[in-house]
C-alpha cells in the first residue's frame, strides 16, 4: 500500500472506485476541486506519481500548502497571464511518460459546476495524445472546507471514470469530461450533485485553464 494511504488510514475512510480504469502510460487526470486537500486524496487514489498544476497565487497563503506543493511537483500557473510556460512544462512531463493532475474548474468551488470549466486539461490531453481521465472526489469539502485551515476526520470517496480518448476538439472533450463527472458524482452519497449542461460553462481559450 502506498505510504500516503497508510498514513491516512487512521484519520480518514478513503474509498476508491474504478482504479482498473487508470492507464498504464501517461494521462491527464481531470479532477473536481472543492478543498485544499483534493490533490492529496487524488494522489493517493491514482497510485503512481502525479504532478499537479496549481495556481501560483497559492504560494504564501498557508505554510502547509507551501510545504505540500513542491512535494507534489506542482507546476505553477499564473492567473494574470496566459500560462504558456506552465503548459509547455506540462506537455514535456507528459511526453516523458508522466501523469498530470488538473482541476478544470480553475479554483476551489462551493459545489460542482459553481465555476466555469476551463479547457486546459482537454488541450493538454489532445496536444500530448494521451487520455483524459475523469476523477470525481466527494467528501473533501467536509474534511477541509473552503475557508478552513484545519483538517477534520471524515470519509472521502474517489471515483475514477473510463479514460476519454479520440476527441480532437478541446471544447467537445471538456463537455465529455463534464458529462462523465456528472455521472460519477451522482453515484456518491457524499455530495457533489450534477449541475447544468457543461457547454454554457466552458470558457474561451483566452481565459486560460
Amino acid at each position: 500500500m502506498p505510504l500516503g494511504r497508510m498514513l491516512a488510514r487512521p484519520l480518514f475512510q478513503l474509498d476508491i472506485i474504478g482504479s482498473e480504469h487508470l492507464p498504464d502510460g501517461p494521462y491527464v487526470a481531470g479532477i473536481n476541486h472543492a478543498s485544499h486537500v483534493d490533490a492529496a486524496f487524488a494522489s493517493m487514489a491514482l497510485r503512481k506519481p502525479v504532478r499537479f498544476m496549481a495556481a501560483a497565487d497559492l504560494i504564501g497563503i498557508n505554510r502547509g500548502l507551501d510545504f505540500i506543493l513542491p512535494f507534489y511537483g506542482a507546476i505553477l500557473l499564473p492567473r494574470s497571464s496566459v500560462p504558456l510556460g506552465a503548459m509547455r512544462e506540462g506537455l514535456d512531463h507528459l511526453g516523458n511518460g508522466g501523469r498530470l493532475g488538473v482541476f478544470p474548474e480553475g479554483r476551489r468551488s462551493e459545489g460542482w459546476r459553481a465555476s466555469e470549466l476551463k479547457r486546459g486539461a482537454a488541450w493538454l490531453a489532445i496536444r500530448a495524445g494521451v487520455p483524459l481521465v475523469p476523477v470525481a472526489l466527494s467528501g473533501t469539502d467536509r474534511v477541509m472546507g473552503l475557508e478552513e485551515r484545519k483538517v477534520r476526520r471524515g470519509k472521502v470517496e474517489v471515483r475514477i471514470g473510463v479514460p476519454l480518448v479520440g476527441e480532437r476538439d478541446s471544447y467537445a472533450l471538456t463537455e465529455a469530461w463534464g458529462r462523465a463527472m456528472d455521472g460519477l458524482l451522482s453515484q456518491s452519497d457524499l455530495g457533489g450533485e450534477p449541475g447544468e449542461r457543461v457547454r454554457d460553462a466552458v470558457s474561451g481559450a483566452e481565459e486560460g485553464i
